[in-house]
Order: structure tokens, then sequence, then C-alpha cells
């Protein structure tokens, strides 16, 4: 996923014989911090993580993003999974939106590497009563 991997992404689109110039196939945007300011944003990929225990839905929640139906089976989570979407806001405008989900047992690295923290715009905490 080109998020979470540019380099490799552009590798592949060279690979595959992309002739408009890999570099122009990305898009760079403007730090967090700048558009907090000016409390508006040009962006239109926003980063989500997941959290939460076991068993709360956080699969659940990403597949319903993609619109898969919903399965009663439970069967637990062992590697990363993402979902990608597009949302339509207010006014019309598209943005889109990718939920990475955390597994519980990596949420303590997470939150300790302030690298890793920098590229989330939006946290979802699940929970099942």
């Amino acid at each position: 996923m080109t998020l979470l991997e540019p380099a490799q992404s552009l590798a592949n689109l060279i690979y595959i014989g992309y002739n408009c110039g890999a570099a122009s196939a990305l898009r760079l945007t403007r730090r967090r911090s700048v558009d907090r300011k000016k409390q508006q944003t040009d962006r239109n990929v926003y980063q989500c993580f997941v959290f939460g225990p076991k068993g709360s839905g956080k699969s659940a929640l990403l597949k319903s993003l993609l619109g898969r139906p919903f399965s009663e089976n439970y069967a637990a989570t062992t590697d990363e999974h993402y979902a990608v979407n597009v949302v339509d806001r207010l006014g019309g405008t598209k943005r889109t939106l990718v939920l990475g989900e955390i597994p519980e047992d990596e949420v303590k690295m997470l939150l300790s590497n302030k690298e890793s923290l920098a590229s989330c715009d939006v946290a979802v905490f699940v929970y099942d009563r």
C-alpha cells in the first residue's frame, strides 16, 4: 500500500512500465501541524488506527467499511489488516479513509513510537460489552 510503503509502490510502478514518471503518481501533503494552525486542510487521505481488545469487533468494522457482510464466526486476527475506501463528506467532497487494525499485543509498541503515531489522523477504540 502506497501510504505505508511509498518506495515499494514506486518500484512496482516502474516494474509494470508506468510511463508518466513514477514520481508523478504520488502526492505529498503538508504536515498536519500547518493544517491545525489554519484549521483547514487540503488533504484528501486520512489514516485511522482502530484499537480494541480481542473479539471487540475491529475486523468487523474494517469489513463493514468495505461493504462485506458481518460474520458470526470469530477468527482471531493474526496479521495486519487495512481497509481503504472513499467516503463522502457534507458538501459533496470525497475523502479517502484508511483504517488500520492495531492488534492488542502491538498497542504498547505503537504508542511508544512517535514516528508511528505521527501518521495517525484519527484513532478509534472499539469495545464490546
